[in-house]
């Protein structure tokens, strides 16, 4: 006998075994999971984001455990950015680079710590290399790239301690002298037309001889390098060619709109006269390319006008309490009595139960019955008391809008009709407007530098109070409280902006005539229902500074920018230029310096003869000088409709327009200027044309700037310069606007002055 076996596999066990393995993974996920959460719980995120990730690992599928993984990954590297940025602001290299480096470990796209590592790689090289540390500090390296355009930063001379001189020479003679006394090499243009001139200064150092040497000459001198100086006639052709042209790019680190930055512009355009601006709002820059003088005047007026704004944090408390009260008090009397009657008709017996008036009792009735309400006597007092706080908080910028809502909105039905054919009914359509119901509140805050908070404020407080059937339409009935107006406190002053108390009081009296008057008895024969409702509201606001501008002395301070025609920064009295060293004297620098005699070789001075010396030809700075070209307004006079706009244009008539700066005067509040374009003459031949204009309303000033592109040629002949829009002011009556300043720029940038105008506006 034989016996054959066949092993069989257990198709049970596999799936027990498999249900097992994924019983234990479930339970290995599961409890790293509530691991990571705890760990979470702590901020222990570097943990948790490891229990996380082991949980993500066991379940791949479980979308909840990524979501964890992924938020415990974020938290852990922005908590290692903020340990690493506060270890570089307390200057500890080595725990900011190693914080930085475990944030590129969690989230290798973290630009920012990869900049500030590479940075910190940086200070940290330079220390092992025993060189100075690179600034790391955005203000830091902002400072320490200030221009400077003083000769001192140019110039190495042999002599900073005060001088006297006294000469009588040629001025060719007398800036030779002074070069070499310094140590400089002098080259001169040219043109350069040397002048008999005497000299007597007394405590000056090198640099102020040569600015007062050259004031007196008409000239002005400029390094070439920091061992030569260049003399030149002072005119606007000569300032043209040698004044060299520096390109900066001045970052903003406050003004964060495009409007912010076209107002900067519009600054140092109207201020400087500067033609080279351009802005970059990606980079919340703008590039300026000029002189260095007026390239440092406008870091300062920028540096004057980007602060931080002020923020102010407003507590608000708005309390409602409703108070209602009711009595009832007296007993109620029948209001009424019933008969019935019974008895049978025709002889037949039947009964019948007929209630009837008593003066109308059937005479056949054979049986009747009165039926008398009972009487109720009501004894109730009720009260109820409602309060409603509500304390939001709100952070505003300064000058901006802040808003908060807190309640729910509810929708309101409003009906149309849709038009149809003629003939036919419309078809009606329901409109919803959602309102909200709560606590609104708006705040505008302007912060004073003194600390103060001028706000325009509006509170208003919403609820639903019912429904009411309008139209067979349901709507809700909402009370509304609103207060607004502006005000002004002090820091953390509390202002209650108002106390509105409502009270309504009702009495009502139920009973049997004459009998519910008797005083006392009253009470058994009738009943008495008072009632009392009192509701207020009180609404508190506290502005809290939680930032203010940081304005220093420098900010304050004023500069000497040179004459018109020419700005130059110079140092005020007893203040030292942005970015100019303090003037050092040697300790060996002798109490009373010797005067400066004129070099070996040259000829004794002489005194010039009694009066004023000649004027050196052809050096006469180059002034503003006329023009016949001219504008004028069209239509003139201009006619302002009731309602709309009305157009005015500007046309110009002459010739060389390449640059053209307007400034009008009118009449605040009796005309209203929406719009301000290009007219269209600059840009006649396809040429893009810069156009900037300035209005100031309640100066009741328009200030406009057009230019051609550099390179472009001018344009000649007639046209609109300029097209306004115009609008009826807040008051009526005719009014004058006015072309106070009319000038026009030739390629070459001269300067000339043309005849102004007006025009007569009219509001009847």
């Amino acid at each position: 006998m034989n016996a054959h076996y066949t092993f069989k596999p257990n198709r049970t066990l596999f799936a027990v075994v498999a249900v097992l393995a994924i019983s234990v993974a479930g339970c290995a996920a599961k409890s790293a999971y509530t691991r990571g959460s705890r760990a979470e719980v702590t901020k222990d995120f570097d943990k948790a984001m490891t229990e996380y990730k082991a949980a993500l690992d066991q379940d791949p599928r479980n979308n909840e455990y990524r979501l964890k993984y992924e938020q415990a990954r974020y938290n852990a590297a922005f908590q290692h950015f903020e340990a690493g940025r506060r270890a570089l602001e307390k200057q500890d290299y080595q725990t900011a680079k190693t914080e930085f480096t475990r944030v590129l470990e969690i989230d290798p796209t973290h630009a920012l710590a990869e900049q500030q590592l590479a940075k910190v790689n940086e200070v940290l090289n330079s220390r092992s290399r025993k060189e100075p540390e690179p600034e790391i500090q955005f203000e830091q390296l902002k400072e320490e790239t200030r221009t400077d355009p003083t000769p001192q930063s140019q110039l190495e001379p042999k002599t900073r301690g005060p001088i006297d001189i006294h000469m009588t020479q040629d001025s060719k003679i007398a800036f030779e002298t002074l070069a070499e006394l310094a140590g400089f090499n002098v080259i001169f243009d040219p043109d350069f037309r040397g002048i008999r001139i005497q000299i007597d200064l007394n405590r000056v150092d090198i640099f102020e001889a040569l600015d007062i040497l050259a004031l007196q000459t008409r000239s002005f001198w400029k390094p070439v390098n920091k061992t030569t100086i260049l003399v030149s006639p002072d005119n606007q052709t000569k300032r043209r060619d040698y004044d060299e042209l520096v390109l900066k790019t001045l970052y903003m680190t406050n003004s964060v709109t495009s409007t912010e930055l076209t107002e900067a512009i519009t600054t140092l355009r109207t201020l400087l006269n500067m033609r080279y601006l351009m802005s970059s709002t990606a980079m919340n820059a703008i590039i300026v390319r000029d002189t260095a003088d007026r390239v440092a005047i406008a870091e300062k007026i920028i540096e004057d006008l980007d602060k931080a704004k002020p923020e102010v944090l407003v507590d608000a408390v708005i309390l409602e309490v409703d108070r209602n009260l009711a009595r009832q008090l007296g007993i109620v009397p029948p209001q009424g009595t019933a008969v019935s009657t019974f008895g049978g008709t025709g002889g037949t017996g039947a009964s019948t139960g007929n209630v009837n008036p008593l003066n109308r009792i059937p005479r056949s009735s054979s049986s009747f019955s009165i039926s008398i309400p009972p009487a109720t006597a009501t004894f109730l007092a009720t009260s109820n008391l409602t309060k409603l706080l509500q304390n939001p908080r709100i952070r505003a910028t300064d000058g901006k809008l802040a808003s908060i809502r807190i309640g729910s909105q509810v929708p309101i039905a409003s009906g149309s009709f849709q038009p149809a054919f003629v003939g036919a009914t419309g078809t009606p359509v329901v409109n919803f407007q959602f309102v909200d119901v709560g606590v609104n509140l708006d705040i505008t805050p302007r912060v004073l530098l003194n600390h103060e908070i001028s706000m325009t404020v509006m509170v208003q407080v919403r609820a639903l109070a019912g429904d009411r059937n309008v139209g067979g339409v349901t709507q809700p009935v909402l009370t509304n409280r609103q207060v607004q107006h502006e005000i002004r406190l002090a820091e953390g002053e509390t202002n209650i902006l108002g106390g509105i108390i409502t009270e309504s009081e009702s009495t009502s009296l139920n009973g049997i005539p004459g009998l519910k008057n008797i005083p006392i008895l009253r009470y058994l024969f009738s009943q008495e229902v008072k009632g009392r409702d009192q509701g207020e509201i009180i609404i508190m606001l506290t502005p809290h500074i939680i930032r203010m501008p940081d304005i220093t002395a420098t900010n304050l301070r004023g500069l000497y920018t040179g004459s018109e025609t020419i700005p130059r920064l110079r140092s005020s009295p007893n203040v030292p230029a942005i970015g100019s060293p303090a003037p050092t004297v040697p300790g060996a620098a002798p109490a009373t310096p010797p005067a400066v005699q004129p070099p070996a070789g040259q000829p004794p001075a002489v005194t010039p003869p009694a009066g004023p010396p000649a004027a050196p030809p052809n050096t006469q700075p180059q002034a503003q000088r006329q023009t016949n070209s001219t504008v004028v307004f069209v239509p003139s006079p201009v006619t302002l409709p009731a309602t709309g706009t009305q157009t005015l244009n500007i046309a110009g008539n002459g010739m060389d327009f390449f640059g053209v700066d307007l400034t009008l005067s009118f009449e605040p509040g009796a005309v209203d200027i929406r719009e301000v374009h290009d007219g269209g003459l600059l840009s006649s031949d396809g040429q893009i044309v810069a156009f900037v204009q300035r209005l100031e309303t309640e100066s009741g000033t328009l200030r406009i700037s057009l230019e051609r592109p550099p390179g472009a040629p001018a344009v000649s002949g007639t046209g609109n310069l300029v097209t306004l829009t115009l609008a009826r002011g807040m008051r009526s009556g005719d009014s004058t606007i006015r072309i106070t300043d009319f000038r026009i720029r030739d390629p070459q940038q001269n300067v000339a002055t043309g005849r102004g105008a007006e025009v007569r506006v009219l509001a009847p």
